[in-house]
C-alpha cells in the first residue's frame, strides 16, 4: 500500500466517516477496557550483525526473522542476511540454501518449520528450512512449475507443514505436503497475488497491487475481501476459529488514510461468507493503521504510523494501545513494529534500543 498521508482535516473526516460502527463497538467495551502490560525480550543480533527483523512467532514463543550479518574486511567486506531462529532463549542461525547467498526468514510454525525465501544474485526462490535435533538446517527447495530464477517468495506455514507465497509470474500459490515431497497448487486470481498466510485447515488470504484482497477457501472456493467502503484492501493475516475464520489486514479509503481492517467469515449453510468487515481504529495521535497478524481470540497486532514516525500496535479489548507504554520496563525501546502475535498473546516485532534495530518478544504479564 502507499502509505503517503493526506492532511490532518482529510484524515479526521475519513476516519469519522467511515468508522463510526467502529467507534460505537469500541465504546461498548471502553469502561471495562484495562490495558495489558508486556515483559520484553531482546531477541539479538547473529554473530557480526548489525541489524534484525522478526518476522514470525509460533505458540511456544520462538521467533523467526532475518538478520544482517556483516563479512570479510575491506574492500571485501559485504553484508548479507541470514535466517534466525529464536528458541529456548537461544538465537541460531539457519544460514541460507546452499547455493544461495543470503535468505530471508518469514512465518514459522510450532514444529519450527520456517518459510523462507533464498537470494541469489538478486532473484528470490521460495524455500522452507527446519532445525533438526542434532542442530543441522534442512533447507528444502519449493516447486515453483520449473519456473526460471526470478521473484518467488514463501510467506506462511501452518502446523500442517502447508505454506503459501508468490511465483514469480504465476500468481499466489499454495505448497502441500505429499508422500513424495511438496505439490504446488497455483492460486486463482491475477499473476500479481501474492498468498500472505495460511491458516491449520489450509485457508489462505492474500492480495493483489490492484487493491484486491481474497480468502482461498480449503475446498476450493475463494471469497473476497472487501475494504471498509468496498475499495482498496490488503488481507495480511488468518486465524481459524471456532466456527468462524478471522483475517486481519487493512482497508485504504479514497482520502488516502488507511485503517486496520478485521473481516470475520462464517459458515452459512454449506457456504462460508463474510459476516462482518470492521476497521480496528487508530491509536490517538496517529493518522493510519495496519493489522499484520490476528489469533484466533481475535487479538491484533500491527502498526499506526503519521509522517516520520512509525509505532507498534496492538489491538485488544475492543481499544487501540500503542505498545511502548504498554512495557513493564521500558529500557529505551521504541517499538516500530508488530509483526506477529501467537495464541497465548505474545507478540513478535522490532524496534530499536540504543539506536539499534533489534527483534523483539513481549510476553503479557499476569
Amino acid at each position: 500500500m502507499n502509505h503517503r498521508l493526506p492532511t490532518w482535516l482529510g484524515v479526521a473526516l475519513a476516519v469519522f466517516s467511515v468508522l463510526s460502527t467502529c467507534v460505537i463497538i469500541h465504546a461498548q467495551s471502553r469502561e471495562n477496557a484495562s490495558p495489558p502490560k508486556f515483559s520484553i525480550i531482546d531477541v539479538g543480533v547473529l554473530p557480526g550483525g548489525t541489524d534484525a527483523y522478526a518476522f514470525g512467532l509460533n505458540n511456544h514463543g520462538d521467533v523467526s526473522g532475518r538478520s544482517a550479518v556483516v563479512t570479510g574486511n575491506g574492500r571485501n567486506r559485504t553484508i548479507t542476511t541470514f535466517t534466525f531462529l529464536y528458541k529456548s532463549g537461544k538465537l541460531l542461525s539457519l544460514g541460507a540454501p546452499t547455493k544461495d547467498q543470503a535468505s530471508l526468514g518469514f512465518a514459522v510454525n510450532d514444529s519450527d518449520q520456517v518459510a523462507a525465501t533464498g537470494i541469489d544474485k538478486g532473484f528470490e526462490s521460495p524455500y522452507t528450512v527446519s532445525l533438526r535435533a542434532n542442530g543441522k538446517r534442512d533447507w528444502l527447495a519449493l516447486p515453483n512449475h520449473g519456473k526460471a530464477p526470478g521473484y518467488s517468495l514463501a510467506y506462511g506455514v501452518n502446523d500442517r507443514g502447508s505454506l503459501v507465497g508468490t511465483v514469480d509470474g504465476q500468481g499466489a500459490a499454495l505448497w502441500t505436503k505429499t508422500k513424495s515431497g511438496y505439490q504446488i497448487k497455483v492460486l486463482p486470481g491475477k499473476k500479481s497475488a501474492v498468498a500472505m498466510a495460511v491458516d491449520e485447515r489450509n485457508d489462505a488470504v492474500g492480495y493483489d497491487p490492484t487493491g484486491h484482497s481474497t480468502l482461498w477457501l480449503a475446498g476450493g472456493s475463494e471469497l473476497s475481501l472487501t475494504s471498509l467502503d468496498g475499495t482498496d484492501s490488503e488481507a495480511l493475516s488468518v486465524a481459524a476459529g471456532t466456527k468462524k475464520l478471522l483475517v486481519g489486514g487493512a482497508s485504504k479509503l479514497p482520502s488516502g488514510v488507511t485503517v486496520a481492517t478485521l473481516w470475520t467469515v462464517e459458515p452459512k449453510g454449506k457456504r462460508w461468507t463474510v459476516r462482518s468487515v470492521i476497521g480496528l481504529g487508530v491509536p490517538t495521535g496517529y493518522k493510519s493503521s495496519e493489522v499484520e497478524s490476528v489469533n484466533a481470540a481475535g487479538e491484533a497486532v500491527g502498526y499506526a504510523w503519521r509522517q516520520n514516525a512509525l509505532t507498534a500496535v496492538v489491538w485488544t479489548g475492543g481499544q487501540a494501545y500503542t505498545l511502548d507504554p504498554l512495557l513493564s520496563k521500558r529500557g529505551g525501546w521504541a517499538l516500530t513494529r508488530a509483526q506477529a502475535v501467537n495464541d497465548k498473546g505474545q507478540i513478535a516485532g522490532w524496534g530499536t534500543v540504543k539506536g539499534e534495530i533489534r527483534p523483539f518478544l513481549l510476553t503479557p504479564k499476569g
